[in-house]
């Protein structure tokens, strides 16, 4: 830990973003005053099925999040932006609201992709549409 609490911040910050994630898998904090334990829940386990196994989701489109993925790609324009300028665009101030309800489906559509995609929570991290929309 960088600073005292960080790591917990971004335990849950990166649980929040990823793809599959549900409510229910919200990390879990649990101090008795001896001990202090923290509980991540696999994201990806389906009763039945081994890891292997599992089926990749796919992404289905609602018209709410249809028109938020509209707002982001105009907002976007041609340029590649990062979370908190494109929030800056949009007049979006919830952080955690924005990736969920914009960026998560904009990428599970491939309406937008990342500059670094294979770092997710990368500092540096811009979304640029890409050629499907």
């Amino acid at each position: 830990m960088e600073r005292r609490g960080t790591g917990l911040r971004l335990i849950r910050e990166r649980t929040e973003s990823a793809p599959n994630y549900k409510d229910e898998f919200e990390p879990q904090f649990i101090d008795d005053g001896h001990n202090f334990k923290v509980i991540l829940w696999n994201m990806n386990y389906q009763e039945g099925l081994t890891p292997q196994a599992t089926p990749q989701a796919t992404p289905q489109a609602t018209p709410q999040a249809t028109s938020q993925v509209e707002r982001l790609i105009n907002a976007l324009g041609n340029e590649a932006l990062s979370a908190k300028e494109l929030m800056i665009k949009l007049e979006l101030s919830d952080r955690k609201n924005f990736l969920k309800t914009y960026i998560q489906p904009a990428l599970n559509l491939r309406a937008i992709e990342r500059t670094i995609p294979g770092r997710p929570t990368d500092m540096n991290q811009k979304y640029r549409r890409t050629e499907l929309d």
